[in-house]
């Protein structure tokens, strides 16, 4: 479907440059609406499980607030206390969610410069491995290139699975939680410009 969208606009607005070993748009004239259309595709794609847990925030919000407000007009104090936790514990879900979301559309756009400059490098989908949302976001890259076969046959050997979601650093150095660093590459990291692809 997107090729063929991409082939009618690239007949309206001017041809569209190609990647012989990809076969895929690196750059063009395109219509502003096919551009975004398709970022919006990748970034939800992209951070779909957190899409999910942001979901799971807001639903915990709306229930809890209300039920602790019942709790409140009763002078319940101690289940207004605990819904009122679960509540803004909801409010707060979804602003981490989306932060990591934005850090994970960030490792997309940059693993696919990666793989379209070097191939499919096991060092390059190792970068990306520790975690979850991060193999996911990198799948997707490699899945527009032409190289979701073999990043996800080179996870599988790494010896991950789909229920793997926990990253990996909450076994090994769970004190990196205490770190800058982590927090930085988790939910603040820079925003990256691709230099090939538009989205």
């Amino acid at each position: 479907m997107n090729g063929f969208i991409l082939a009618l606009f690239s007949g309206i607005h001017g041809s569209i440059m190609e990647n012989k070993a990809f076969k895929i748009p690196v750059c063009g004239d395109i219509h502003p609406f096919v551009i975004y259309y398709n970022r919006l595709v990748r970034f939800i794609k992209t951070g779909l499980l957190l899409h999910m847990t942001t979901l799971l925030g807001l639903g915990l919000l709306v229930a809890f607030s209300r039920t602790a407000l019942a709790a409140f007009q009763q002078q319940q104090w101690l289940d207004f206390l605990m819904y009122a936790l679960i509540a803004g514990y909801g409010a707060v879900l979804p602003v981490f969610a989306q932060l990591d979301v934005f850090s994970r559309y960030q490792n997309y756009k940059k693993a696919k410069d990666l793989f379209h400059e070097n191939g499919f490098k096991p060092r390059i989908a190792n970068l990306y491995a520790a975690s979850r949302c991060q193999r996911d976001a990198v799948k997707i890259a490699a899945q527009d290139l032409g190289l979701l076969r073999e990043i996800s046959s080179h996870y599988e050997q790494l010896g991950y699975r789909w229920y793997h979601i926990l990253p990996d650093f909450l076994r090994s150095n769970p004190q990196i939680f205490l770190s800058r660093r982590y927090w930085q590459k988790t939910l603040f990291e820079k925003t990256y410009t691709s230099k090939y692809f538009l989205w």
